[in-house]
């Protein structure tokens, strides 16, 4: 009899251990995915905060620029129809506009290849523009920023680059100027990325953003800003799983966590 009682009691444990054990696991996993969510959600709307610098940035520049556009093409077409009625006439809105919008240069590029620049030069020497073209070797024609605009007839934003005189990241903004049907030259302005930065690194967390050539120029760490550094790791297991998810990659032989 005690036999029995004594199996039948181990038999109630094992199914109480099994039991709890189960509940442990469950308990576990919803756990993980519980804390898995919550983590999810923060992240998301630390990048949504980011997002929103971006977004921000990119719209009042090219706001700025169509509201360029518009002032130069309030003037008449005898007033843009040579590379000397623009100087004359819009070279005082181009560095009106510099000033104002706190940007690096605005220029009209030429289909002669000459480009006609309001920037730290032109204020050096007292005037609206300077001229940059075939005295000092330059053609306009042959840049990024002018052949995408003029081929495409839309507005045209480079890649980020490193600006040689600040050595601080810019990125330009262009667009094929038209009057009255005839081709008259591609406005542009370079901005730098240092009011989006300033911006990026008061941001919670640890986010960067990078251009469709893999470059980050901007961070909330600085120290990714090096363009040095061999991000490929992290942006090609971002791009494996997308937006939204997370992901494990390595540098320098040890798993993160992106």
């Amino acid at each position: 009899m005690n036999n029995i009682k004594i199996k039948l009691s181990l038999i109630a444990n094992s199914i109480t251990i099994f039991a709890l054990s189960i509940l442990s696991i469950i308990s576990f996993y919803f756990t993980k995915d519980s804390l898995y969510q919550s983590t999810l959600y923060t992240q998301t709307e630390l990048l949504k905060a980011t997002q929103i610098s971006i977004e921000d940035f990119r719209s009042r520049n090219i706001s700025l620029l169509n509201t360029l556009e518009k002032d130069i093409l309030n003037l008449p077409y005898e007033a843009l129809n040579s590379q000397d009625n623009i100087i004359n006439n819009a070279g005082a809105i181009l560095k009106y506009y510099r000033n104002s919008g706190n940007l690096l240069a605005v220029y009209i590029g030429l289909d002669n290849g000459e480009n006609i620049v309001s920037d730290d030069l032109s204020e050096k020497k007292n005037t609206n523009i300077t001229i940059n073209g075939k005295a000092n070797n330059y053609n306009a024609t042959t840049r990024e920023w002018y052949k995408e605009a003029r081929n495409s007839n839309q507005m045209y934003i480079t890649p980020a680059y490193i600006d040689v005189v600040s050595n601080e990241y810019a990125i330009t903004y262009s667009k094929a100027l038209y009057k009255d049907g005839k081709f008259i030259g591609v406005l542009g302005f370079d901005v730098l990325l240092t009011s989006l930065q300033d911006r990026i690194a008061r941001t919670p967390g640890n986010s960067f953003v990078f251009d469709h050539k893999d470059r980050i120029f901007a961070a909330t760490n600085e120290a990714l800003l090096d363009p040095s550094v061999d991000h490929s790791p992290v942006l090609n297991a971002y791009k494996a799983h997308g937006d939204n998810n997370f992901f494990s990659y390595k540098l320098n032989n040890e798993e993160r966590l992106g």
